[in-house]
């Protein structure tokens, strides 16, 4: 098939309807109206020689020459929205770009609230798409163009991609406070041997790498009794609240999940090594105004002071 023949408006359009699986969603999303959207996938039917698409009782499902032709497109539409934007001047309050982020659920709780706010002053036409992914995901997701930041203590991506540094995470104990401290009374230091000969919940979410406690432990030779394991963090407060469990966590997560009136945060009676988070992303993106304004933006929020 020559090029020539080909509008590339209708490959933005494609790109669009294979991600939604639905014309309405589509047309919302290009500011157009359903029946030009419908128009414009005949089209590219004809173009094609194929349906691209089979309506189903849950919306639209593609073809399989649709799924040969989704990668290949979307790369290509990518790479050439990279090179018309990365000489272009930028302006913040005028951007449309959808930035996407690669988070763990509580990346989640400590950035996007904070994060949305100052878009919304900054950048208010944009629009943050939050990935959940694992460490494994992360570089071929980044290389692929299917996302555009990876954010935490991901120390498998290594030097294969950009990065620039956002804080040191220390470990703190959280646990439920005793009646009496909800009097006003401080909480006693947190011991070795009140560590050691209480129940544990550990957290450990898919993908990741939260082995520093043990390793830590072991070096002293001490071992902790777990009673309970969870794949995320947002039940742990009501693990808390409801038991003596004791949980051992980034300081980020403690600050992001904790009720002051709840519970209590104490220092660790022993070193472990800290959290190394950071932002990474692919160094094509060097070259894309609106890419490094984010990165900047990003940094100046959750970076060191």
């Amino acid at each position: 098939m020559e090029l020539q023949r080909v509008d590339l408006n209708l490959l933005k359009i494609f790109e669009c309807v294979y991600r939604h699986r639905s014309l309405t969603e589509t047309a919302h999303e290009i500011n157009l109206s359903q029946p030009a959207v419908s128009h414009a996938l005949s089209r590219l039917r004809n173009t094609l020689g194929d349906k691209l698409f089979v309506k189903t009782s849950t919306g639209l499902e593609p073809t399989s020459r649709s799924d040969e032709l989704a990668g290949p497109i979307k790369a290509a539409l990518l790479m050439l929205e990279e090179a018309l934007l990365s000489g272009s001047e930028f302006h913040p309050l005028m951007c449309k770009r959808t930035f996407r982020l690669i988070l763990s659920d509580v990346g989640e709780l400590i950035f996007v609230p904070r994060l949305l706010r100052h878009m919304q002053l900054h950048a208010p036409l944009s629009t943050v798409d939050v990935i959940p992914a694992s460490r494994t995901e992360s570089a071929s997701m980044l290389r692929e163009r299917e996302a555009d930041f990876a954010i935490g203590p991901q120390p498998k991506l290594g030097s294969s991609m950009k990065q620039r540094k956002l804080f040191d995470d220390d470990w703190v104990a959280m646990r439920r406070k005793p009646l009496h401290q909800h009097a006003g009374l401080a909480a006693s230091p947190l011991t070795l041997d009140a560590y050691v000969s209480a129940l544990h919940v550990a957290v450990d979410p898919r993908g990741t790498e939260f082995d520093h406690v043990d390793v830590a432990l072991n070096k002293l030779q001490i071992f902790r009794k777990i009673a309970l394991r969870l794949p995320h963090f947002f039940s742990l407060p009501s693990v808390i609240r409801e038991t003596d469990l004791l949980a051992t966590v980034p300081r980020s997560i403690a600050i992001s999940l904790g009720d002051t009136e709840s519970f209590d945060i104490a220092e660790l009676p022993f070193e472990v090594e800290p959290h190394d988070v950071r932002i990474y992303w692919h160094p094509r993106q060097d070259a894309d105004p609106a890419m490094r304004w984010f990165r900047d933006e990003f940094v100046s929020q959750f970076g060191p002071r």
